[in-house]
């Protein structure tokens, strides 16, 4: 049974979604945005050690609670609906689950205790262009008497300016494609890392670059495996992401709701013209697929079989237009006032857009699906 629908599920939401509109609302997130870290770490303490957030997905023997990686997706859904800034996706659905599924039973236990604990955060860095393409890696890791060094640059790395740890991806020299490509662990404030905060459109989401400059590495799991491995993580991190759209688009639609019954012109509400109704009835109709296409993917997210790769890419391109749209929608039925920085409106459009393309845009996406279907 879909995770987000059984008791269990829906406690799990009322329980965070209560959480965040008490201590993390959309208000939060506006002033956020102006803090150096981009979240109130207290808030984030609080996740991980009063709710175990940050440890559900984790194994047991990790101090995780062992729970589907679909229980992920409740979570992510709240978080979207207030534009939680703190750290919960790089951490948890990056940085913690590549090193579940890439790491040696020692990278396990060294790092993700400290994750499930809220005492450390992580995230992945693999983007060096423009594509979503993992092969499509230039960064050279040389093997010395020391161990390894990076050579190379990264692009849109979320928290990267923050992040305790870096998984980076990079490949041996003179190796092209999938070969070669493997994944390694570099301390955020190593030596030849210089970080560097991308100025973004979303205030809400901090993204950053990378270079690397000989800067020294440990290995992730075995050499030359990187890609299959990454490539799961980010299947399910697209999931994750998809969550996080839909809870967005949900909020949009309450919000319109909300203003069309209060505002009023001609002496009614303008929820009562027809044409105000039918916007909001294609929002609820949008949102709703968008939750379908969810909710199928999640069910397979356990699998890092062709089943994931077309539905995970399906559920991030329609959760990614229809929050688009939704939030699109949603600032025409404000008018004036949804484009004012006091407003949210404003804040949840520009979270839809740059999420359209973070972990690669709806036509990627689409190309992904059509590539798994064999057409």
């Amino acid at each position: 049974m879909i995770a987000a629908m059984t008791a269990e599920g829906l406690e799990l939401r009322t329980l965070v979604g209560g959480f965040l509109a008490e201590n993390a609302p959309v208000s939060a997130a506006r002033h956020q945005a102006d803090v150096a870290g981009g979240h109130d770490v207290a808030v984030w303490d609080r996740l991980g050690k009063e709710l175990g957030l940050t440890a559900l997905h984790l194994p047991e023997e990790y101090g995780g609670l062992g729970l589907p990686y679909e229980t992920l997706t409740v979570v992510l859904e709240e978080m979207g609906r207030v534009l939680y800034g703190g750290p919960y996706f790089s951490t948890v659905c990056l940085g913690a689950d590549t090193l579940l599924l890439a790491g040696s039973p020692d990278d396990r236990a060294t790092f993700l205790p400290r994750i499930a604990a809220a005492e450390a955060t992580a995230t992945i860095a693999f983007a060096e262009g423009d594509r979503f393409d993992v092969s499509e890696v230039g960064t050279i890791a040389a093997a010395g008497p020391g161990g390894f060094r990076l050579t190379g640059s990264k692009t849109r790395v979320v928290d990267g300016a923050t992040a305790e740890l870096l998984i980076v991806s990079a490949r041996a020299v003179g190796t092209i494609g999938d070969d070669g490509l493997s994944l390694f662990l570099v301390d955020g404030d190593a030596d030849g890392v210089v970080r560097e905060p991308i100025p973004a459109f979303d205030q809400t989401r901090r993204l950053a670059r990378i270079a690397l400059h000989g800067a020294p590495a440990r290995l992730l799991g075995r050499e030359g495996g990187g890609a299959g491995a990454l490539r799961f993580v980010l299947r399910r991190a697209a999931v994750a992401l998809a969550a996080e759209q839909l809870g967005g688009a949900e909020a949009c639609l309450d919000l319109t709701v909300g203003h069309a019954r209060l505002r009023e012109q001609f002496g009614r509400p303008i929820g009562g013209f027809q044409a105000v109704k039918h916007r909001c009835a294609d929002m609820l109709v949008a949102v709703e697929t968008a939750r379908s296409a969810l909710y199928a993917a999640a069910t397979e997210a356990e699998s890092p079989g062709p089943e994931l790769a077309v539905r995970s890419s399906m559920a991030r391109a329609h959760c990614s237009e229809v929050f688009s749209q939704v939030a699109t929608d949603a600032l025409h039925v404000h008018g004036g006032i949804g484009f004012t920085w006091e407003h949210d409106t404003q804040l949840f459009l520009k979270r839809a857009k740059a999420s359209e393309v973070l972990l690669g845009s709806p036509r990627e996406h689409r190309e992904l699906v059509a590539l798994g279907l064999g057409l």
